[in-house]
């Protein structure tokens, strides 16, 4: 019998339990806006106010799909297969009401710890990129990114903090606004949304934004500017 009982916990522990993720829709906005998930999970989306139809536009998680008209207290279901990636939807009422499925990806060994701490560009995009800085004693991954705002017409640059477990991250942005050049002027901070980064090792990542602020999201690639022996985790400090 406790052979039994011991080959059943072994069994249980090899399984892994898909989770329910609740959004609550509010008349303008969704709770949370972003969700990080695992494939098999569910969202379920619970209406609270107005009349809603919610959609998803085929991305890299090829995926596309549209809920019946939602009114409140009704709810639409969809559950999320594949792995490593964003769905990103919205509400047919707003198209700035907008949110994002943060799907993980495959199991990676890779660990983030100070072998990230280096320039990263966009391959994609010329000028833009990010400077992550790992602090041990803290756990806390510091991310400076450099980029233009959607007009095109100026540089934008924002600061992300937050605490990586594994291979990835989801961090807070933030824009500093109001400076001068030289200026000891009190500048202004705002929430601008969230980023995720995956990394597959020190040298490539993925970086997936949620623009709550500026209601809009996206993904882009990002690649360390240079090689370096660093990198191997035999030369940490």
């Amino acid at each position: 019998m406790k052979y039994v009982s011991f080959m059943f916990y072994l069994l249980l522990s090899h399984v892994t339990l898909a989770a329910n993720h609740q959004v609550i829709v509010h008349e303008n906005r969704f709770s949370p806006e972003v969700v990080n998930v695992q494939s098999g999970d569910t969202v379920q989306w619970v209406v609270t106010a107005g009349n809603h139809q919610i959609s998803a536009n085929a991305n890299n998680q090829a995926v596309a799909f549209t809920s019946p008209m939602l009114t409140p207290n009704s709810q639409f279901s969809f559950i999320v297969e594949g792995s490593g990636g964003e769905i990103y939807y919205q509400s047919t009422a707003d198209p700035n009401m907008q949110g994002a499925i943060v799907v993980a990806a495959e199991a990676n060994d890779f660990v983030i710890d100070e072998r990230i701490n280096a320039n990263y560009f966009n391959p994609d995009t010329p000028g833009q990129g990010m400077l992550f800085e790992y602090v041990p004693s803290s756990q806390l991954l510091i991310a400076y990114w450099f980029t233009y705002n959607q007009a095109g017409d100026s540089q934008q640059w924002f600061i992300a903090t937050g605490n990586p477990m594994g291979n990835r991250a989801t961090l807070t942005v933030a824009e500093p606004m109001g400076g001068k050049l030289n200026d000891p002027q009190t500048i202004h901070v705002a929430t601008w949304g969230e980023l995720t980064l995956v990394f597959d090792n020190c040298y490539q990542a993925t970086a997936y934004y949620n623009a709550s602020a500026e209601k809009h999201a996206g993904e882009f690639s990002l690649e360390r500017l240079y090689l370096a022996q660093s990198c191997e985790p035999e030369h940490l400090p």
